[in-house]
């Protein structure tokens, strides 16, 4: 019929003398979606900014999991002194055992 607007899909036909206003809001949205297709396009292929973004997101990652060993420093650097210590006087004792493997030798000398 001439002078009506037939809908196919949601879209007007050219030429039908359909609703302009439908028109023109079916053109804005394609507008819309071509300019976000458009925006898509350009973040995949900027690199640079692929880059800064996982670097960006690195960085929370290694706080968030950094961030219990702040709330906890005293207890783990007490852990770590007392393993220094336990390893001094580990090497403390390897240290006399050998003097006095020495002095027990014939030669006054350990053999080699």
């Amino acid at each position: 019929m001439p002078g009506t607007s037939h809908a196919r899909d949601g879209r007007h036909e050219a030429g039908t003398g359909g609703d302009t206003s439908a028109i023109e809001a079916d053109i804005e949205q394609t507008r819309r979606e071509l300019g976000e297709t458009a925006e898509a396009l350009a973040a995949k292929l900027d690199v640079s900014g692929q880059v800064h973004a996982k670097v960006d997101e690195t960085k929370q990652r290694v706080a968030e999991k950094a961030e219990p060993v702040r709330r906890n420093a005293a207890p783990i650097a007490a852990v770590a002194g007392v393993m220094v210590l336990l390893l001094l006087l580990r090497r403390r004792r390897s240290r006399r055992r050998q003097a006095q493997w020495e002095l027990m030798s014939p030669n006054g000398s350990a053999a080699r």
